[in-house]
């Protein structure tokens, strides 16, 4: 055996040790027996384990071999410190290596582990995205529409919802938009809004989804709302995206819940026209964006029994 793979060896040993004793740790920190005494002594040694330099390399192979609540949690802390407070003097190698790593556990755990650890995976790959996208992360929106199956999940929920009521969609991006031979006058943009709300028909008719389906939505579109507040247009959001988020505005909510569908989806439209910055290529964008609110606002106002009183 050569030194290489002699080391390697070692160092595998050595991690194996290492999470036993963890293992060991965190249960008897969280066993009712244990007094508070022996909780500080347990809290010092694993902060002090934490703080050392290469610590968060220990952590994942601790998250890739443990099955243990309490270890994944203290890892996803521990690199959480990492990414919060030393991320930009990291070398790019590790950098890359935490940026996979964190991805792939996320895409191949997110529907075993519970959804606390599943949510702090979801929020470092986040994090990550704040400090790297776009430049360093360039495939980051379109691996988070993976990971969360944010476009599939809505497109499926709005078809389950299409089956108990019939509705007409928002008229698609093109509806209503004067051809490349027709003039152009100063009042074109309102002109084509317009009538495309003319042709509409009322979006307010939908019914309520399931308890299931609704809570479904509403996770989805708090993580889209999060998104929108610091993605760009560009090509990032897509019409059929949009299209989606519309159609779950002119669908009823239930009244017992906090948040609506109907209110999280006008928050996550909200975002995006709260952006300062438009590039000129993204007019078309803008212009069925403004299509669609207006076809919704004339479904509310032609049928304002449907409105519950939250929504307003």
């Amino acid at each position: 055996m050569d030194k290489s793979m002699r080391d390697s060896c070692e160092e595998m040993a050595s991690d194996g040790q290492s999470l036993a004793a963890l293992e060991t740790l965190l249960n008897e920190f969280f066993a009712p027996v244990t007094t508070n005494e022996r909780k500080h002594d347990i809290e010092a040694m694993l902060n002090n384990f934490s703080s050392q330099q290469g610590a968060w390399k220990h952590c994942l192979f601790f998250l890739a071999n443990s099955a243990n609540q309490y270890v994944s949690m203290y890892s996803l802390t521990t690199i959480e410190k990492l990414i919060t407070k030393q991320w930009l003097g990291l070398m790019w190698e590790e950098r890359a290596q935490l940026k996979a790593t964190l991805y792939q556990l996320t895409l191949e755990n997110h529907h075993t582990v519970p959804h606390f650890i599943r949510n702090k995976l979801v929020k470092l790959v986040v994090d990550i995205a704040r400090l790297d996208w776009p430049h360093f992360y360039p495939d980051f929106f379109t691996n988070i529409l993976q990971v969360n199956f944010v476009m599939a999940l809505l497109e499926t929920l709005i078809q389950k919802q299409r089956h108990r009521v019939t509705a007409t969609p928002p008229p698609s991006p093109t509806h209503g938009q004067p051809n490349a031979s027709s003039p152009v006058h100063s009042g074109s943009l309102l002109s084509s809004m317009l009538d495309n709300t003319k042709s509409g028909t009322n979006c307010g008719s939908g019914r309520n989804l399931d308890p299931e389906s609704e809570t479904l939505c509403c996770l989805s579109l708090k993580a889209l709302t999060h998104l929108f507040m610091w993605v760009p247009i560009t090509n990032n959001i897509t019409p059929n995206l949009m299209g989606a988020i519309f159609r779950l505005a002119s669908i009823s909510s239930d009244t017992s819940r906090d948040e609506s569908v109907r209110t999280l989806a006008m928050s996550a439209v909200n975002e995006i026209l709260y952006k300062n910055c438009v590039p000129a290529s993204c007019a078309d964008f803008v212009l069925n964006l403004l299509q669609q609110a207006m076809t919704l606002l004339q479904g509310w106002l032609a049928s304002p029994e449907d409105m519950d009183l939250q929504d307003r």
